[in-house]
């Protein structure tokens, strides 16, 4: 069994997800959307402006919140940016699920409890194998 090529063969059955063809319809009809992307630039225009008001360790008005939900509201309920969204969360869902198998089938036996602490073999010389 060749990994590289069921990875290329679970890439084309991700392309040919129920999930990946909404999403990508979904950012077909954004993209024609003029509208839709005047919301979305308001948004990333909020969003940096709060991120720069923490990176420079300066507090953000109540203002600005409520100016990011408002706009998160709307994107929410705009025709276009809304449904992609939507098909954004239900792939990025199917991703993490598949994420999460692939964790989970490659930790070590002693490490099947989550905690992280497998013995490894990385060879770094920085973790000790029992």
């Amino acid at each position: 069994m060749d990994v590289l090529a069921k990875t290329k063969e679970l890439c084309d059955l991700l392309n040919n997800s129920p999930e990946f063809k909404e999403l990508t319809r979904a950012e077909t009809i954004l993209r024609h959307d003029p509208d839709a992307q005047d919301l979305i630039r308001h948004f990333n225009d909020a969003q940096d402006h709060l991120q720069n008001l923490y990176t420079a360790g300066k507090q953000a008005a109540p203002e600005d919140f409520a100016r990011l939900r408002k706009l998160e509201g709307e994107m929410a309920e705009d025709p276009s940016t809304g449904p992609y969204l939507q098909a954004q969360q239900k792939f990025n869902g199917l991703l993490t699920q598949i994420n999460q198998m692939i964790t989970e089938a490659i930790k070590q036996p002693n490490d099947r409890s989550g905690t992280g602490t497998g013995s490894g073999n990385c060879n770094c010389g920085k973790h000790e194998l029992s």
